[in-house]
Parts: C-alpha cells; sequence; structure tokens
C-alpha cells in the first residue's frame, strides 16, 4: 500500500513561521519607538526664602540643587509696578569666581530708588511678586510674593 503526502504539515509550519515574523517585527519598531524618545530634563529644585528689608530684597539658598546664576532670570513685578529684570540690581554672597549659588548663601537686590519710594509712599501694603526662571529647563524655580511694608 502506497501512503499519499500531503502538504499539511508545510502549510502549519510556514503559518508559525509567519506569525513569529510579524511578532518580532511588532517588537522591533515598538523597541525603536520607546529607546528614540529623548531622556526628560531634570528641573532644578531649591528651597529659596524671600525677604524684604528697606529697599533690599534678600533671597536665601536653604537646600536643593545648586543653581548657576548664568542660567537664571530674576524679575520682580508688583500690582502697581512694571515687570524689570533684577540681575543690575543683585549682588551676592558667592565668593568669586564661582557663580553657582549653594545651600546658605544669598542673592541681594537693591531696589532701584524710584521703586522703593513709590513702593513706601503708596497708602497700600504693596506686594512684590519675585521670579526666578532656570533657562537651560525653562522651568520655574521660584514665584513667590512679598509684601511691602
Amino acid at each position: 500500500m502506497k501512503k499519499k503526502r500531503t502538504n499539511q504539515a508545510i502549510s502549519d509550519i510556514i503559518g508559525t513561521m509567519l506569525l513569529l515574523a510579524i511578532a518580532v517585527a511588532l517588537f522591533s519598531v515598538l523597541s525603536y519607538i520607546v529607546i528614540s524618545y529623548p531622556e526628560p530634563t531634570q528641573h532644578p529644585s531649591a528651597n529659596l526664602v524671600a525677604t524684604i528689608d528697606e529697599n533690599q530684597i534678600s533671597i536665601k539658598h536653604k537646600g536643593g540643587d545648586t543653581l548657576n546664576l548664568d542660567d537664571l532670570t530674576i524679575t520682580i513685578s508688583g500690582e502697581s509696578i512694571e515687570s524689570f529684570d533684577a540681575k543690575p540690581y543683585m549682588t551676592t554672597t558667592i565668593p568669586p569666581p564661582s557663580n553657582h549659588w549653594c545651600i546658605g548663601e544669598y542673592l541681594i537686590i537693591t531696589l532701584p530708588h524710584d521703586i522703593y519710594q513709590f513702593l513706601h509712599e503708596s497708602e497700600e501694603n504693596e506686594t512684590i511678586i519675585i521670579t526666578i526662571v532656570d533657562t537651560q529647563t525653562n522651568s520655574i524655580v521660584l514665584r513667590t510674593p512679598v509684601k511691602v511694608m
């Protein structure tokens, strides 16, 4: 008696190989997409405290990341005053030549005379808002209101 040959086993193998090829291709595409995403940028985190005394605003670095002063923009605004860049009026307790703001160090901003005069002559207690932005990550490091007495 002669046995007949069938192609049934071959079609099962081809089907399995096709499914395996599709699975490998999908896994390759998904892994490429996941790996090609850029890493998230690390935003600086610092504990900063601002106080005002007469015409000087003191901002103390109380903890967190060290901040590079070259990467920071510091603005002061208020209800009755226009926003202005505070860097030209700033001094620091950071020893030269370093430009890194570390724990325990102060930034001291001396208000311009006309703004100081305006704030102290106003009938209501004015609130100014101090904003510090890290330009490398475009993130706000500090945004706090300070009451002028």
